[in-house]
């Protein structure tokens, strides 16, 4: 079987202790609009999936999205892997996340994904 693309991220001829889940900063970028959604999780590709799943139920909490991802369909949104952590042996994954918490704020700080350019509620002045 010929295929082409990068390999799938869990495939059942790749053993589960194989894989590797990668951690970092994602989004979700409507295609009309412009406007994401931006998280971090010590596994995007769950995050991800989590928040497709949601959305194809009609049960996101982020109204915004929802209303837009009913009105535009699925087909107008793309994933992202915005910043990935590379994992090393000596942190913690209690310090994954607090890395992960930074970089996330970085790039919102960047983005600035609320109002017209995403689905963030705008941060309070600090």
């Amino acid at each position: 079987m010929n295929r082409e693309g990068p390999p799938a991220l869990f495939a059942p001829d790749r053993p589960y202790k194989d894989f590797e889940p990668v951690m970092g900063v994602w989004s979700l970028r409507n295609t009309i609009n412009g406007r994401r959604l931006v998280g971090a999780s010590l596994h995007t590709a769950a995050a991800l999936n989590r928040t497709l799943f949601t959305l194809r139920h009609g049960q996101h909490r982020n109204r915004e999205l929802q209303r837009d991802w009913n009105e535009h369909g699925e087909a107008a949104f793309v994933s992202e892997v915005l910043h990935v952590l590379e994992p090393t042996a000596a942190r913690s994954d209690r310090e994954y996340a607090d890395e992960l918490a930074t970089l996330e704020r970085l790039c919102l700080d960047e983005l600035r994904p609320w109002d017209e350019r995403g689905y963030h509620t705008r941060p309070a002045r600090r």
